[in-house]
């Protein structure tokens, strides 16, 4: 059904994070991605590592690209949303949900976040890098030849129908 998709790993790159063993699994190296895949990263000093650090400035800039998104309503979940592990699509999207609404600044810690006794806010800081990486990956000139894959998969379904 999603053979022409391209697939994009969302994953913060922190010292035990997913990021690397989906690269690695996927036998994706540091510069390129494979395919129909690709796993969000940034570029830079020290940073051409699968997946993105959630930094004071980065996550910056994605609470303020999620503020916009969620102003021009341009947010949505496909009608087709899968989960994993028998876990009920509806019940993940009101966690989500339950998350953003706890996603604010926390002073005591001078950082963002959604977490409290016993939460998490794993969902909430997923949601926000997915809009701000958009911009990373439109603008960064190391992202062409996958932007070009898309246009090519695209254009190819296109014809198709």
């Amino acid at each position: 059904m999603y053979k022409q998709a391209c697939i994009v790993f969302i994953c913060e790159n922190y010292p035990v994070g997913r990021a690397g063993e989906i690269a690695a699994a996927l036998n994706i190296g540091q510069d390129e991605d494979r395919g129909n895949f690709c796993i969000m990263r940034e570029f830079g000093q020290n940073k051409n590592v699968p997946g993105v650090g959630k930094t004071a400035r980065s996550t910056q800039l994605m609470v303020a690209k999620m503020q916009r998104c969620l102003k021009e309503h341009a947010l949505m979940f496909s009608s087709d949303f899968a989960t994993f592990g028998g876990k009920n699509p509806e019940s993940v999207v009101q966690r989500i949900a339950e998350q953003l609404l706890r996603f604010r600044w926390n002073e005591e810690d001078k950082k963002y976040n959604a977490k409290g006794p016993g939460q998490t806010d794993d969902l909430a800081v997923v949601m926000h890098m997915a809009p701000y990486w958009s911009i990373v990956f439109n603008d960064d000139k190391r992202y062409a030849g996958t932007r070009q894959r898309i246009n090519n998969i695209q254009l190819t379904v296109d014809h198709i129908r």
